[in-house]
C-alpha cells in the first residue's frame, strides 16, 4: 500500500510538471516556430528573399494584421431633430448589419443613449450610416489589441484539458482511498481553472467580434453635454451650486446637532448652577 501512495504521488506530480512544462513549452512552440518556419520558406528561394527583404516583411505584417484581435469601442454624440425617430433607426442599422441592442435609455423627446454591438467587420459601414442620424458633435474611437491574451488563454486552456486527461487516467489507475481523494482533489482545481479559462475565452471571442458603439442623440433645443461647461457663466453656476450645497450641508448639520445642544443644555445649567453655590464661601461667625 506504500509502494501505491509513493507511485501515486509521483505520478501526481509529473501530471503537474507536465501542465506547467505543457504551458511554457506552448509558449515557446509559438515563438520559436515561426523562427524555424522562416529559414524552410526562403530555402526554395534564397536570392529572392535576399534581393526583396521589405517585401518578405511587409507579407508577415500583413498575415499578421489579419490575424490580430482587436477590441473597438466608439462613442458618438448625434444632434438629431427627431430622436425618437432617429434612435429607432440606429437600433436598426445595428440589427441589419447583424448585431443588436445591448441598452437603451431615453428622456423624454429629447435624449436617447443606445449602446449598440455591431459586427468588427462591418463597422465602418455602420459608422457611415449613423452619422446620417443627424449633426456629429462629438465622436471618439479606440482600439485594444488583445491578441496575446488571446493566445494565451487558448494555449493554457489546451494544456488544462490535456493535464485533465491526465488526470483521470491516473485516477482510474489509483487503489488506495488516500490517492483516489488526493487525484479527486486535484482533478477538481484543474476542472475549475478550466472553466474560468473558457469564459474568460467567451468573453474575449464576443469583445472582438462585436464592436460596442454608444450613441447619444439629443435635440437642437437641448443642450448637449460639453457644450456650456467652460467660460464665466458655467463657472458662476457652479460656484452658486457649491454654495448651495454647502449652506444645505450646513443647515442638515446644524438640524442634526440642535437636538443633542438642548438636551445637554437643560441638564447642564443646573449642575453648573449647584456647583457654584457650593464653592461660595459661607457667611463669618458674629
Amino acid at each position: 500500500m506504500r509502494r501505491t501512495t509513493i507511485g501515486a504521488a509521483a505520478l501526481v506530480l509529473a501530471v503537474l510538471a507536465g501542465c506547467s512544462g505543457g504551458e511554457s513549452e506552448t509558449a515557446d512552440s509559438a515563438a520559436g516556430g515561426s523562427g524555424e518556419a522562416a529559414p524552410e520558406a526562403a530555402a526554395p528561394d534564397e536570392q529572392a528573399a535576399s534581393s526583396d527583404d521589405s517585401g518578405g516583411v511587409i507579407d508577415q505584417a500583413a498575415m499578421s494584421a489579419a490575424q490580430r484581435h482587436v477590441i473597438h469601442t466608439v462613442d458618438l454624440s448625434i444632434r438629431a431633430d427627431d430622436v425618437p425617430a432617429a434612435a429607432q433607426r440606429a437600433a436598426d442599422i445595428a440589427t441589419g448589419a447583424g448585431g443588436l441592442v445591448a441598452d437603451e435609455r431615453r428622456t423624454g423627446d429629447e435624449h436617447a443613449t443606445l449602446t449598440l454591438r455591431v459586427p468588427a467587420d462591418d463597422l465602418d459601414a455602420a459608422l457611415e450610416r449613423l452619422t446620417e442620424l443627424g449633426e456629429v458633435t462629438h465622436r471618439t474611437r479606440s482600439a485594444e489589441d488583445v491578441t496575446q491574451e488571446v493566445v494565451d488563454t487558448e494555449s493554457r486552456v489546451t494544456s488544462q484539458r490535456a493535464s485533465i486527461e491526465r488526470l483521470r487516467t491516473l485516477l482510474d489507475e489509483a487503489g488506495d482511498l488516500s490517492d483516489v481523494i488526493a487525484v479527486e482533489r486535484e482533478l477538481s482545481k484543474r476542472e475549475a481553472d478550466l472553466d474560468a479559462l473558457l469564459t474568460r475565452q467567451e468573453q474575449l471571442a464576443q469583445q472582438t467580434s462585436l464592436a460596442t458603439v454608444t450613441v447619444e442623440l439629443h435635440a437642437p433645443s437641448a443642450q448637449s453635454p460639453g457644450d456650456d461647461d467652460r467660460g464665466f457663466l458655467a463657472g458662476l453656476g457652479g460656484g452658486w451650486d457649491a454654495f448651495v450645497s454647502a449652506g444645505a450641508f450646513a443647515l442638515t448639520a446644524l438640524g442634526a446637532v440642535l437636538p443633542f445642544a438642548v438636551l445637554a443644555a437643560a441638564v447642564g445649567y443646573p449642575a453648573l448652577v449647584l456647583v457654584r453655590r457650593r464653592r461660595q464661601p459661607g457667611a463669618p461667625a458674629a
